[in-house]
């Protein structure tokens, strides 16, 4: 049996490392939902404190909000608050989690759940899964040809400071 490791801390430079990777995937992700006009929905539902905006901000960082929309609903009205599960206590919470997944967790839209013991694995994996959940191709974009920049008219910046007071350089 393999040993239990997504508890194990995580280096924070590895961390980053492996998120700017995995950002870069979705941005390329998010080309390829822009390009075929397909529309991609992801739930979080979780407790307090389960990592949810940690994880939405680490999908969303680096890619375009006019692509990917974060929607928040509201809190739960008074009336709507006596409709629901208590959600006070943690086994009614697991309890009302377990029945939720069994009147929606479906073929054609499954719930997944993601182990957030540990934050940093928890955003990382569930990048990946994403990225290899949604089908998608890498967008060919034309190569950008600039013009060769011209020198008529250029400005010497640094001769119009002579002469001037400056903070003394020390680092």
């Amino acid at each position: 049996m393999a040993p239990d490791t997504h508890t194990e801390p995580m280096k924070r430079k590895a961390y980053e490392k492996e998120l700017r990777r995995l950002q870069a995937q979705l941005c390329m992700l998010q080309d390829w939902v822009k390009q075929e006009g397909v529309r991609v929905v992801v739930v979080f539902e979780g407790r307090d404190a389960a990592g949810k905006g940690g994880t939405i901000r680490a999908i969303t960082e680096r890619v375009s909000p006019r692509v990917f929309r974060v929607v928040a609903l509201p809190v739960p009205s008074d009336r709507e608050k006596t409709q629901m599960y208590p959600w006070t206590r943690w086994y009614d919470y697991s309890q009302a989690r377990d029945m939720m997944l069994a009147a929606t967790d479906t073929p054609y839209a499954p719930w997944f759940i993601l182990r957030s013991d540990n934050k940093k694995k928890a955003r990382l994996n569930c990048i990946r899964f994403l990225l290899e959940k949604i089908p998608h191709k890498r967008v060919k974009r034309p190569e950008a040809k600039l013009p060769r920049r011209s020198k008529r008219g250029a400005y010497d910046d640094e001769a119009s400071l002579a002469g001037k007071n400056f903070i003394p350089e020390r680092y």
